[in-house]
């Protein structure tokens, strides 16, 4: 990105990965003003640019750096986690380009993407296209995690749709209590089995009601 800007702030700058493949060690660099080789600015790894030396298991947010999906216990699956220059400002006058290596020395194929803001002075050169909304949808990958989150989350949508009309509460608890047990150990099989077994009662449930009530 070319121009001269007050402050550089990735606000976030996240790297999604969808691979099961160890991500920490990418170094951040950073290039002002056209430099080659070094920059000016050359991190450790990707974990620790967003605050998380050797990976966190859980998802935790702090107020410059944090991680808001951690896909797995172990570094397998989605991440994505953010950075905020907010004490650590960096200021360009011509140019500044901000890359981060997929694992050591970009030995690796992981799938990222980044979203970044920043301030900047007037007059700039042109920004280029964004592309459509198609393009910028997120992969669904084949991580046995994804795959089993998005059945949940299919599944419990229709369930918290029926127990909300039909204010079945024991219901509710049952299912979120197996459920959450279940992706907590990775049970993934487990887990959808007990959403779809929660959504199988509801509609049940429902059609009993539609009889006794003929709608």
């Amino acid at each position: 990105m070319t121009g001269r800007g007050e402050t550089a702030i990735p606000v976030p700058f996240c790297p999604g990965k969808d691979d099961d493949t160890w991500y920490g060690e990418g170094d951040d660099m950073i290039f002002i003003d056209g430099e080659t080789w070094p920059p000016s600015f050359h991190g450790t790894g990707t974990e620790e640019i967003f605050g998380a030396g050797a990976c966190p298991n859980v998802e935790y947010a702090g107020p410059y750096t944090g991680y808001h999906l951690v896909g797995n216990r172990d570094y397998h699956g989605k991440v994505s986690m953010y950075r905020f220059f907010v004490t650590d400002p960096i200021r360009f006058q011509k140019s500044i380009r901000v890359t981060l290596e997929h694992g050591h020395a970009n030995n690796m194929a992981n799938n990222y993407s980044s979203c970044a803001f920043w301030y900047q002075a007037e007059p700039h050169n042109p920004f280029p296209a964004l592309a459509t909304a198609l393009e910028r949808r997120p992969r669904m990958g084949t991580n046995p995690h994804d795959i089993a989150h998005q059945e949940v989350q299919r599944l419990q949508k229709k369930a918290f749709q029926a127990l909300a009309f039909l204010n079945v509460n024991q219901i509710q608890k049952a299912v979120t209590i197996k459920l959450m047990r279940a992706m907590k150990d990775q049970d993934y099989k487990t887990a959808i089995e007990e959403c779809r077994a929660g959504v199988s009662l509801l509609d049940e449930l429902l059609e009993q009601r539609a009889v006794r009530t003929g709608k």
